[in-house]
This record gives C-alpha cells, sequence and structure tokens, in this order.
C-alpha cells in the first residue's frame, strides 16, 4: 500500500525548491520510502460528476477487472478502495473522505460477489419484468383493469431498481424491496395463467366471472384429453 507522505508547509514567499529537494532526499534515505517516487503533477480539489460518483465507479471498476469470478467480498470496499490514490481529490475534493460504498447497487454486486452473481440478480429481474409486462398487456387484450396490489408491488420493485443506479443496498430498504418483489411476484404468478386464458379465450372466460370459480379453473387447467 503507498506509504503517506505529507509535505510540510512552505511559506508563500519561499520557494518550493528546497521543499522538494527535502521530500526527495527523505524517499532516497528511509528504506520504507524506497518505492516513493515525488509526483510532478498534484491535481487540482473538485468534485466528479455525480457528486463523486463517477470517480467512484472508475475505481471500482478497476478492481472489479482484477477479481471477476469471485469478488472481495460484500462491504469490503472501504479496505480495497485507493484511499491513498492522488486523483482523488480531484473526483472527492477532499483527501480525507473515505469512500465505503460504490454508490450503485449492481456495482456492489460485482464487485463484493463477482459477476456471475451481478448477472444472476439481473437475470432474476428481467425474468420478473418480462412477466410483469405479459400479464399487463394480456390484461389490455382482454379490457379488464389490472390487479392494484400486483401494479403496487411492481412498481415500487420498478421505482427501487431505478435508484439503485446510484445508490446502495441498504438493511433499512433491501429488506423491503425484496418482500415487494416476492409478493408482487407470487401474486402474479397465480393470475398470469387466468388472465393468459382469458386473453385468447374471452368467450370461455367472461370478465364477470370470479377467478377462483370452479368453472374457471377447469377451464384454464384442462388437459388435451378434455378437447
Amino acid at each position: 500500500a503507498p506509504v503517506p507522505f505529507a509535505l510540510p508547509p512552505a511559506p508563500a514567499s519561499a520557494s518550493p525548491l528546497p521543499v522538494l529537494a527535502t521530500a526527495q532526499h527523505a524517499s532516497t534515505s528511509n528504506p520504507a520510502l524506497a518505492d516513493f517516487n515525488l509526483p510532478t503533477h498534484f491535481p487540482s480539489p473538485g468534485i466528479a460528476p455525480g457528486t463523486g460518483r463517477l470517480y467512484i465507479w472508475r475505481e471500482t471498476m478497476r478492481l472489479i477487472a482484477k477479481r471477476p469470478l469471485t469478488g472481495y467480498g460484500m462491504d469490503t470496499l472501504v479496505y480495497a478502495f485507493p484511499q491513498n490514490h492522488l486523483e482523488k481529490v480531484a473526483g472527492l475534493g477532499d483527501y480525507s473522505f473515505y469512500v465505503t460504498k460504490p454508490h450503485n447497487a449492481f456495482i456492489s454486486y460485482a464487485y463484493g460477489a463477482g459477476i456471475p452473481a451481478l448477472l444472476s440478480f439481473m437475470l432474476l429481474n428481467i425474468f420478473a419484468a418480462v412477466a410483469f409486462l405479459r400479464w399487463f398487456f394480456a390484461l389490455r387484450k382482454a379490457r379488464e383493469k389490472p390487479d392494484l396490489l400486483i401494479m403496487c408491488a411492481f412498481l415500487g420493485w420498478a421505482a427501487y431498481l431505478v435508484q439503485a443506479f446510484v445508490n446502495d443496498d441498504l438493511i433499512s430498504t433491501a429488506p423491503l424491496w425484496w418482500t415487494l418483489f416476492g409478493v408482487g411476484a407470487g401474486l402474479l404468478a397465480a393470475a398470469a395463467p387466468i388472465t393468459h386464458a382469458r386473453s385468447t379465450h374471452p368467450a370461455t372466460h367472461p370478465a364477470t366471472q370470479p377467478a377462483t370459480h370452479p368453472a374457471t379453473r377447469s377451464n384454464v387447467y384442462s388437459s388435451p384429453t378434455d378437447a
């Protein structure tokens, strides 16, 4: 890890050459600073786009490239992130700021558990989104109103995914999202077969017939031998 090294303050009227010479002498005489190279360019303080997020994402991506399959472990970014990086002041405005999270839930999965874990998480959400859209448009085709509970669950699920691009999973919010996801998926799994049957055979499955009616169930789940 880089060894912290602070230059002594110099008067405004003094030339920086003596200070630089002192630092160069210290780097050559101290074995602990044998690999220390005096920087020739000091970046100006500034904030990267996204209140510093783009800088954090870029450096975290470099860490992911070193361990793409297994990751580093969840919530360990504070130990692996280059906290002494020279460009840190240009991205975050202050060297004393410690980066503890990537401020992106998707990058967090890739960093903590590897790219395969990220792909699994994304596929899970893609399958849910496809099932929800098929259910919604099947209702539109049958000219029925969608179930309000399913709509609320999946809209909350989608809103969480949108903000996850600029925020992290937190212990106070992630359980709520997984609950919405599970409830919405369960209700959707129960409603999708009936909705599909009504959209393909509206005469057999009128909109006024309850979904739990035995006749509806027998029509929806009829076997080929019943035809």
